[in-house]
C-alpha cells in the first residue's frame, strides 16, 4: 500500500530515485521518466474534472438561490449568493477553456504542422496570381512594342508624305542622309 502511495506521491511531487547501475535502479528511472511525461497530462484532466465541478457547483447555488427567493416573494433578487455563483462558474469556465486550448500538451505542435501543411499547400500550388503577374506584364511589354511600332510607321508615312509634297521638284534624298 505505501509502495502505491509513494508512486502516486511521486507522480504528483516529481520525485526521483536515486542514480545506480543496477536493472532494478534503470527499470525504476525508466518509470520515473514515463511518470513525469505523464504528469503534465494528468494534471490538466484532473484540472479539467475539479474545473466541470466548480462549474456545476456555482450554477447550483446560484439555482438554488434564485429557487429560494421565488418560493419565499414569488420574484427572484439577484444578489450577492446569485452572483457568486454564477461569478464562479463564469471564472472557472474561462479557465477550463484555457487548459483545453493553449496548455494541453500538443496544442502547440498541432498548430505548427497544421500551420505547415498550409504552407507547403500554398507552395506546391505556387504564388496565386505570379502567372497571372507576368502574363499581366508580357502583354503589356507587348502592346508598347506595338505602340511603338505604329508610332514608328506613322512618323515614317508623314516624313514621306511631307518630303513628296514639300520637294515636289528636287532630287530625293539619299538613303545615307547626305546631299
Amino acid at each position: 500500500m505505501m509502495k502505491w502511495v509513494s508512486i502516486i506521491l511521486g507522480l504528483l511531487f516529481g520525485a526521483k530515485p536515486s542514480k545506480g547501475l543496477n536493472f532494478k535502479e534503470m527499470a525504476m528511472e525508466v518509470f520515473d521518466e514515463s511518470m513525469a511525461r505523464s504528469r503534465k497530462p494528468i494534471g490538466l484532466i484532473l484540472l479539467g474534472l475539479a474545473s466541470i465541478i466548480f462549474i456545476c457547483g456555482g450554477v447550483f447555488i446560484s439555482l438554488v438561490d434564485a429557487t429560494r427567493q421565488y418560493d419565499a416573494s414569488g420574484s427572484i433578487y439577484f444578489g450577492a449568493t446569485f452572483w457568486s455563483g454564477l461569478i464562479l462558474s463564469a471564472i472557472v469556465l474561462v479557465g477550463y477553456i484555457y487548459v483545453f486550448s493553449r496548455a494541453w500538451p500538443g496544442v502547440k505542435h498541432m498548430k505548427a504542422r497544421a500551420k505547415a501543411h498550409e504552407q507547403a499547400q500554398e507552395a506546391s500550388k505556387g504564388a496565386p496570381g505570379l502567372d497571372e503577374a507576368l502574363s499581366l506584364l508580357i502583354m503589356d511589354h507587348i502592346e508598347s512594342r506595338k505602340i511603338s511600332r505604329s508610332k514608328k510607321q506613322e512618323a515614317r508615312s508623314n516624313a514621306k508624305t511631307y518630303s513628296q509634297t514639300e520637294r515636289k521638284g528636287e532630287p530625293p534624298i539619299p538613303p545615307t542622309g547626305f546631299a
